[in-house]
Formats: C-alpha cells, structure tokens, sequence
C-alpha cells in the first residue's frame, strides 16, 4: 500500500482562507440549497464523482503526471484549492449529507483537506479512505458526520480483473470502499462505495469488467442479506453502467421498488422529470452515479420510510453550452483546458426520514 501524501501546513492554511472566503461568497450570491434533513427527521446519504479530485504532487508509483505544475494542464496550488472550495460549496448546498461518498480521488488527505475548512468541521466531519491498485491512482472514499454516525469499522474489497477478462493485460482498477457505521448509536447501516471500471475502449468491449465489479460485490452482499434479511445496505457509487444494464439489473439484481422479489431496490430506475441522468457525453445524458438500497429499508422493521432518491442539479455546477444552448455539469477539464468548475458528474443523494 501506498504511503499517502499529505499536504504540507502551509497549504492547509491557504485551504482555511479560501474556505472563508468562498463561504462569504457563497452568502453573497445566495446559492440555492436543498433542504437539510435534521438528526430527528433521519439523515442524507449523497455521492458525489469529483472529476480527478488529483494532488500537485507527482507520485512516482502512479500514472498522475498531467495533474502537475509542469504538465500540460498546469494543476497547480491555486487551482486544487479551488477545487476544495468548490466540493465544500456543494456539500454546504447539500445541507452537510449525514454520509457523503466520492470518487476520483487521489487519496485520503484529499478528504481532509475538505474536512478541514471550519464550516466542515463544526459539523464534526471525519473521513475514510483506502489505497487502492488504480494505474492512475485514483481512488474512492467517504465523509461522515461523528455527531450522527458512528463508525464501527471500513476495509478495502480488492476488485483484480482476471487475465481473461482484462483489456490490454490491465487488471488493475478501483477497491470497493465496505463501510460499517452505526446511526444515532441505534440502527447499524453498511455502505458500499464503488466506483467500476470506466466505458473507456468502448460500452460493449469494457462490459464484462463492470460485470466482474458486479460480481465481486454480489459475493459480499449474499451472506450479509441471507444472515441477516432486513440489514440496511446502501450501495452508492459511480458505476459506469445505467441501473437497466445487465451488471446492476441482472447481476446485482437491483430492480424497481414495484419489484416484490429483487433485494436490491434501485431507485434511479422509478425517476421522473426533467432529470434523469447524472453525466452528460456527447449531448446523451445517463444515470451512471447511483444509490441502491436493500429490501431492509422498506419492511416492516426499518426506522425509515421509503428512501427519497434525487439528482442534484443546482444551477450554480451547471454550464450552458453556448453551441447547443443545453446546460451540463459544469466540469474541471475539457482535455488540457482548464474551465476552473466543479465536476462532469451530478451528485446524487438518497433521504433516508424517520418513522414517526
């Protein structure tokens, strides 16, 4: 495993200033918010990819060259500590989730470096987060409240792509980030982050590695629901496939709540409206960050009523793109030019409100 770089102290001071700068800002252009659920009505879960939320520092050990000074998009200092600034803008507008997964990530001292702003941490926010084999080092990770959840315990789920099934002899890609908690010291949630190989090469060719991620956490998502059949499992993350393909509708079986048989319950597959999709290529929009609950949050003995899923789309991380007059997320990079936004993805949160 990988030593992880922190950020020397001279940084986190530049992060505390523009955390405070950022949150007058915020106050002044009175950014929109969703409505914060409160520890009495329940909690939210969100998840959120990043886009190479990536250090200035070079590590030798990964292929993370183009997000240097000298490299040709120039990431440097100034511009990492806006992109902080932005994360933490959105996690305000949130209304501060109870849980908050990511992607993209380089490695934990990203997540403390959002956990250290003050607005962060009068929340009590902590983090958790594992190396994982990614050629590019890119990594998933999780952000909690310790005054609402209680972490029990975490671990990395290696996901090694077999020789067979690997493009270009590459079996190296994202763990599965397994995460333990208890809420309010009452019900106990395990939550899975994930973030499964990319469409790069192509959907139909990179197919079967999603497959395999899928299996991989079929394997331990099986013995959790049969030992225990109204467990609260999430399972959150950036899958690079659609909740009707066949790694999440098939193989994790994660089917529509009008489903009385599937364990899994996608909600993505029940959404209406104008947003119904989480990343935007080429004009063709796809929900491919989602969050799926177990049956365990809709029986009789869940403290829960029906999971709430929404796509966050607030107008200040979208961009209007001046050719076809359509918004998108408003992101980092386009290749090498740098746009100074928030992410190619969307968030998406799940509320999870109290029985009264």
């Amino acid at each position: 495993m990988r030593k992880i770089m922190k950020q020397n102290q001279y940084l986190k001071i530049c992060l505390l200033l523009l955390g405070s700068f950022l949150s007058i800002n915020c106050q002044q252009q009175k950014v929109a918010k969703t409505d914060p659920i409160s520890k009495k009505e329940g909690l939210r879960v969100a998840f959120y990819n990043v886009e190479n939320f990536m250090d200035t520092i070079n590590d030798p050990l990964t292929r993370d060259e183009e997000f240097t000074p000298k490299s040709d998009k120039q990431w440097n200092t100034e511009k990492y500590f806006s992109k902080v600034g932005h994360i933490n803008q959105v996690i305000d507008s949130l209304g501060f989730p109870a849980i908050m997964g990511f992607a993209e990530i380089e490695h934990g001292a990203n997540l403390e470096d959002l956990c250290a702003s003050k607005r962060m941490q009068e929340k009590k926010y902590k983090w958790v987060s594992q190396e994982s084999p990614d050629e590019r080092g890119i990594d998933v990770g999780l952000i909690y409240r310790s005054d609402i959840v209680q972490m029990i315990d975490f671990k990395a789920i290696p996901v090694v792509i077999p020789d067979n099934v690997a493009i270009k002899g590459d079996s190296s890609t994202r763990d599965i980030l397994y995460f333990r908690c208890m809420i309010n010291n009452r019900d106990t949630l395990y939550v899975f982050v994930n973030h499964w190989p990319s469409r790069s090469g192509g959907e139909l060719q990179s197919d079967p590695l999603r497959q395999f991620a899928a299996m991989i956490l079929k394997q331990r998502l099986r013995p959790l629901i049969s030992k225990s059949p109204n467990a609260l499992i999430l399972v959150i993350g950036d899958f690079n496939d659609t909740p009707t393909n066949n790694s999440i509708s098939e193989i994790l079986g994660a089917q529509s709540i009008s489903s009385k048989e599937a364990l899994m319950i996608n909600p993505g597959l029940d959404l209406k409206g104008d947003w119904t999709g989480s990343h935007c290529f080429r004009g063709q929009w796809n929900l491919l960050d989602q969050i799926i609950y177990a049956r365990g949050f809709v029986s009789s003995s869940s403290p829960f009523l029906t999971p709430e899923f929404n796509i966050y789309h607030p107008r200040f991380i979208l961009f209007k793109d001046p050719k076809t007059q359509k918004l998108q997320p408003n992101r980092t990079y386009g290749g090498n030019l740098y746009y100074g936004g928030y992410s190619d993805h969307l968030p998406v949160y799940l509320d999870l409100r109290l029985k009264k």
